[in-house]
């Protein structure tokens, strides 16, 4: 069984090339789930010992547009 802990990152770029840079996997690229608008982007990360981390970055736009019952 993998546990997957979820981070909420500002910068996912940047966090990313960070954690790389140690030794960590991706498992999975940035995905952007806002329609290219980078309003909500999320990468899967694995460490040395197996533990997943999903990181999440959303934008403060997201919670106005979603109020609005606009699609991401």
């Amino acid at each position: 069984m993998t546990t997957i802990t979820r981070w909420q990152v500002d910068d996912l770029q940047q966090a990313l090339y960070r954690l790389l840079i140690q030794d960590r996997k991706a498992l999975q690229s940035p995905a952007d789930h806002s329609e290219g608008r980078g309003y909500f982007e999320t990468a899967l990360v694995v460490d040395p010992f197996g533990s997943v981390f999903k990181m999440i970055s959303s934008k403060e736009d997201t919670k106005a547009i979603m109020k609005d019952n606009k699609t991401l």
